[in-house]
């Protein structure tokens, strides 16, 4: 799927904290190319290994996000993602656990006429913006690296520089420097 044909700008979270790092790091590029087959991977960050935040989980994350031009309605989006998991072997037993593979949306841009529009969704299984987008380091600075890029080549709509500009506000008030959010930048991740 080519982006000029794809409405929508998916902004996907890519985590995995099972196995040693190269594990990890392999397990992140299946699922991208699991992704690329419903649209185009546009931008990916940098990949940060980063302690657990909240729930049982124990071992260390690599995490980082990408853009996806897809076709696909944040819905069907979301039961794809679900299906990459279980296709990669996640399991899901208990909330927070350690996982082979955790796909999430972030943030979806929906293309108009002539500018991009932000989207936001509050059903009982999809929540966008995520609601612990401006919580969360992991997810905040991977999330900003890929937006960077897209918006230098797409103008952004007003109303997205309004939500984008509130959820900065949000991410600043949570003190993201914490040291229960520390994380390393370690690796980048192929795509191509």
């Amino acid at each position: 799927m080519t982006s000029r044909l794809s409405p929508y700008q998916a902004f996907i979270a890519l985590g995995s904290s099972i196995g040693s790092l190269l594990e990890k790091k392999l397990m992140i590029e299946g699922a991208i190319r699991l992704l690329q087959s419903v649209g185009q991977v546009r931008y990916t960050s940098a990949f940060y290994l980063n302690y657990p935040v909240g729930g049982v989980a124990e071992n260390r994350f690599l995490n980082g996000a990408l853009v996806l031009a897809t076709a696909l309605k944040p819905h069907q989006l979301l039961c794809e993602l679900l299906n990459f998991e279980a296709k990669l072997g996640r399991v899901r037993q208990v909330p927070n656990e350690d996982r082979l593979i955790d796909l999430d949306i972030l943030f979806v841009l929906h293309q108009s006429k002539t500018e991009l529009k932000p989207l936001q969704i509050k059903t009982e299984h999809l929540i966008v913006p995520h609601g612990k987008l401006t919580e969360r380091a992991f997810m905040w600075w991977p999330f900003i690296e890929v937006l960077a890029p897209l918006s230098t080549i797409t103008p952004l709509g007003h109303e997205a520089q309004l939500m984008l500009d509130q959820l900065t506000q949000e991410a600043g008030a949570h003190a993201l420097a914490d040291q229960d959010c520390w994380y390393q930048k370690v690796v980048r991740v192929s795509h191509g």
